[in-house]
């Protein structure tokens, strides 16, 4: 097996059960799919999670951060809209 010295890497470029000739290799771990939406391909083992929920399998998966927004969160609104201005502020 190649070993890669960095620090974010696709699980099928270290998991051996992807390298052929390995003894863990199948033929199935060659196939691999497009995600159009996020213009990616992918082995089609993988294929369910990538349509499911593509930034959280990127982020599992393929190890990079996803997109955000002010360096913290995803979906920013989501906390702006939790906060409730109407209570008394302590300080």
């Amino acid at each position: 097996m190649t070993i890669l010295l960095k620090q974010r890497t696709k699980t099928w470029e270290v998991n051996p059960h992807f390298e052929k000739g390995h003894p863990l290799w199948t033929p199935e771990a060659e196939e691999f799919v497009l995600i159009e939406d996020l213009n990616i391909a992918v082995p089609k083992e993988f294929e369910e999670e990538f349509l499911s929920d593509g930034v959280d399998a990127m982020t599992r998966i393929m190890a990079p951060p996803p997109l955000t927004q002010g360096g913290f969160f995803e979906n920013p609104h989501t906390i702006t809209e939790a906060v409730d201005k109407g209570l008394p502020r302590w300080w």
